[in-house]
């Protein structure tokens, strides 16, 4: 369905036969969601002829989509009430999402309709919808976060200093974190983790209700998910000053960083006498554990200079790995036993 169609039901907007439909608009509907990335903008080619002209175009079309924005969320939140099939809820709900992280902090006069929608939608969700696909009520919470997390990203401390918007992002990840149906989902629980290392930018106040998650963060990692994630939120905390409190998560830690740098060496299996090399690594198929290895390795760095010199003994076996990892990835060996 075209953007311009949904906009147009949510507006209860039907187009007559003999109206003329704004040329700009149609271009607006045929344009791929990566156009809006606000990243974009900063990628066109200065010296493209046509870069001044597409800037005008796609400012244009975020005037027409912001002029419309009150009307368009409180449509939404009032189809959302009326709807019995969740996909629907899903749907629209990704439509509130494209709206906050493209107009960003030209939202702020709506930010009161979207806090007090959002916790409505949850409450409710979980009891009306509870006989539904699990698949499904999981979306709907990515939804929610996609939702908190582009407002959080794009209003930053505005946002987080905000009463309105405190009443949403805590108790959404209270319940996500607290609901195992619902954290044992992949892509949901990377999501919440996501708005969690979003919070994280507001500073310390913002990320000390997020404490008593760790134990959910530590979990999540030890079923070999997102490290990549958790290894970042773990350094952000220690960062703001959390170094007690993630301490005492440290067996816990140490297991899962030993888990995320073996997944990346080249060595798949080691035999009696000689490592065999991971089918893919140094390829696309690897760049996903690498990645992970890495922010650990910086988590590590962080753990040295922080903690006293008596707990550095439990993260020798991790050391040990990292080093025989680097020498089979650099040197393309096998490091001597």
């Amino acid at each position: 369905t075209s953007l311009t169609a949904i906009l147009a039901q949510v507006l209860d907007l039907q187009p007559k036969p003999d109206e003329q439909i704004d040329p700009l608009l149609t271009d607006f509907d045929n344009q791929e969601d990566d156009d809006f990335d606000m990243a974009d903008e900063d990628q066109m080619d200065p010296s493209s002829k046509d870069s001044k002209d597409d800037e005008t175009l796609f400012n244009d079309q975020k005037r027409i989509i912001g002029e419309g924005a009150g009307v368009v969320l409180e449509k939404c939140f009032q189809m959302i009430e009326g709807f019995d099939e969740i996909s629907s809820v899903v749907r629209i709900l990704q439509l509130v999402a494209f709206h906050v992280e493209l107009l960003g902090s030209n939202l702020k006069p709506q930010l009161g309709i979207i806090c007090e929608a959002l916790p409505r939608i949850w409450s409710t969700a979980t009891a009306k919808y509870s006989a539904t696909d699990i698949i499904w009520l999981s979306r709907l919470y990515t939804s929610l976060a996609s939702v908190v997390n582009h407002l959080l990203s794009r209003l930053n401390k505005a946002a987080t200093e905000d009463q309105r918007v405190k009443n949403v992002i805590y108790p959404l990840l209270n319940h996500i974190f607290s609901t195992k149906e619902l954290v044992e989902n992949l892509d949901l629980a990377g999501d919440a983790l996501g708005l969690w290392r979003t919070i994280l930018a507001s500073g310390r106040e913002a990320a000390m209700p997020l404490i008593a998650h760790l134990p959910s963060l530590i979990r999540i990692m030890s079923r070999e998910e997102h490290y990549f994630l958790g290894f970042s939120i773990l350094e952000g905390m220690l960062i703001l000053g959390f170094r007690e409190e993630v301490g005492i998560h440290w067996d816990g830690i140490v297991r899962c960083l030993y888990q995320a740098i073996q997944r990346a060496s080249p060595a798949a299996d080691q035999g009696d006498d000689e490592a065999t090399v991971r089918v893919g690594s140094g390829t696309e198929e690897s760049r996903k554990p690498t990645e992970d290895a890495m922010v650990g390795m910086s988590l590590i760095s962080l753990v040295l200079q922080l903690y006293p010199a008596q707990m550095h003994a439990s993260l020798l076996p991790v050391i040990k790995l990292m080093s025989e990892t680097l020498i089979l990835t650099i040197g393309g060996g096998v490091p001597q036993q």
